[in-house]
């Protein structure tokens, strides 16, 4: 099976998704703001993602942080988007990193890249290079590997990824973004909280 983001739709009735739904539109909706790759694909769903999940808020200013990152987009070009991705999160000197080997070791392509390329690979799931050229411990495709396990209601196994992986660094990831302005700002402040959740559910 491959890794792939599937543009979740919203549809009328969504207001009836459970709550494992409403997590899985998430972690897709995270993934599309956190691989390069998805953003420009992604963005006209992206917004009505944002909308379904204003309806599952889970702390008091995250309807606003919804808010806000649409209008960043409306009034501002793609373009701005993607070069605030790459001021944030590409360039050697960028202030936040997405890679767990990055935050564990210091380096890139540790012993945590390939613990997370085990886990895949016990779960017969493979990274489709159409989707990202991220290796496999980035954050938005541990975001993809989460929402795959959980359509396939991989409870246990979900928790174990969780716990090794993004447990380990996304207090670390929404510290950065909060000393920053614009789009990722209240992107770190919806990652904030439903992390938050996450981590209660999984420990």
């Amino acid at each position: 099976m491959i890794i792939q983001s599937h543009n979740i739709g919203i549809q009328t009735n969504a207001i009836d998704s459970t709550f494992r739904s409403a997590r899985i539109v998430y972690y897709d909706f995270l993934a599309s703001f956190l691989l390069y790759e998805l953003l420009e694909k992604h963005l006209k769903i992206a917004k009505k993602q944002m909308d379904f999940l204003a309806g599952f808020a889970l702390r008091d200013g995250d309807e606003v942080a919804f808010e806000m990152m649409k209008k960043e987009i409306e009034q501002k070009d793609i373009e701005d988007i993607l070069n605030e991705y790459t001021r944030l999160f590409s360039m050697p000197n960028s202030p936040v990193s997405l890679y767990l080997s990055s935050w564990l070791e210091e380096c890139n392509g540790g012993e945590s890249l390939v613990m997370v390329r085990n886990m895949l690979k016990d779960q017969a799931l493979i990274l489709s290079r159409a989707i990202s050229c991220e290796n496999e411990d980035h954050l938005g495709i541990l975001c993809l590997f989460m929402k795959q396990l959980l359509e396939q209601a991989k409870e246990e196994e979900a928790r174990e990824v969780f716990n090794k992986t993004i447990a380990k660094i996304w207090e670390k990831i929404v510290f950065g973004l909060r000393a920053e302005k614009g789009f990722y700002s209240y992107f770190g402040i919806v990652m904030e909280s439903f992390f938050s959740l996450e981590t209660s559910l999984m420990s």
